[in-house]
């Protein structure tokens, strides 16, 4: 890959996670008890396969 790849890559992938972020900041309390038990669900269930 090179060099202007692997920048235009991991800006585009900063601005993504700062979206996220953004997002995330923006929630109300309910939204985010849901968003991370979805995700403490989505892991654990990621941990039985595993075995």
């Amino acid at each position: 890959m090179s060099s202007k790849t692997k920048k235009a890559t991991a800006s585009s992938i900063l601005i993504v996670l700062m979206i996220g972020v953004v997002f995330y900041a923006s929630m109300e309390d309910y939204q985010k008890e849901r968003v991370s038990e979805f995700f403490g669900s989505f892991f654990a269930s990621a941990e039985v396969i595993e075995k």
